[in-house]
């Protein structure tokens, strides 16, 4: 059984901090209003902050820790797990591990950064950012908005009108992201983040004109980009201009592979 720990009930005005210290074993500790510093030591610990500015201090190897945060909170060093608590439209940030990430019924901003990270939007319309790793991005409900970022990542929108963004990194990276729910009836794909790829004549295409099937009949000019859906593969490619080859950067898991996308999928 977990040990709990509370800290004083001071109000955020008082210049004192509180400090609580954890057990070698699985810990619930609960700060307070004020600034509470925690020591959770070994063992599976569980943080309630209600403090965005609270320190907590936890060494490599001391157990798979979590945090429940009132506002907007970023994961300290082995620090590994995340939820924010309540409505608020508060931000969530994690660190170089394999971090978890939930967010709340508000407007939530999620953000992996490195490792290898879980984010989950719950409800309101969200931001989410893998970062660098392979990530795993579940919007929930809301209109939420996924970037996926380095890596090869798992994408799940949800419900709501979504939005999946790529930039130019993915393409010169060459990682492939899994789209297990595009919604070809909601959802759009941002490719904004990939302008910096067209070049000379070719700077002001929008991306949804150079947007062609995979199909022997359809000439590809040698001088023109192209993003090229191969229905068949259920992929989407980029093919610079002059190129022989594709890049592919997304790949649907769609029970209908001939109607996950179109042109009118695509923004930017």
């Amino acid at each position: 059984m977990a040990n709990t720990l509370h800290s004083l009930s001071r109000s955020a005005a008082n210049n004192k901090s509180d400090v609580l210290k954890g057990t070698p074993h699985d810990d619930v500790l609960h700060g307070s209003l004020g600034h509470t510093t925690f020591y959770g030591g070994l063992g599976d610990d569980i943080y309630y902050s209600k403090n965005a500015d609270d320190t907590i201090v936890e060494y490599a190897n001391e157990g798979n820790d979590t945090v429940y945060a009132d506002t907007t909170f970023t994961l300290p060093t082995h620090v590994e797990n995340l939820t924010l608590e309540g409505n608020g439209n508060t931000f969530g940030f994690g660190n170089n591990s394999n971090n978890i990430l939930i967010g709340n019924s508000g407007n939530n901003r999620l953000s992996g950064e490195e490792g290898n990270d879980f984010l989950y939007g719950m409800g309101g319309n969200d931001t989410l950012s893998g970062g660098n790793g392979n990530d795993h991005l579940n919007g929930g409900d809301g209109d939420d908005y996924l970037a996926g970022g380095l890596g090869s990542d798992t994408i799940i929108t949800g419900a709501g009108r979504d939005t999946v963004a790529f930039t130019a990194a993915d393409i010169r990276e060459g990682s492939i992201d899994r789209l297990l729910d595009f919604n070809p009836e909601t959802d759009k794909l941002d490719l904004s983040g990939m302008r910096s790829l067209l070049t000379g004549s070719n700077a002001n295409l929008s991306w949804s004109k150079m947007f062609v099937d995979k199909d022997p009949e359809v000439i590809l000019q040698k001088d023109h980009p192209y993003l090229i859906f191969d229905t068949e593969q259920q992929t989407l490619a980029y093919r610079a201009a002059g190129s022989s080859s594709s890049t592919v950067f997304a790949k649907s898991d769609s029970d209908d592979p001939s109607k996950w996308l179109d042109a009118s999928n695509i923004i930017g």
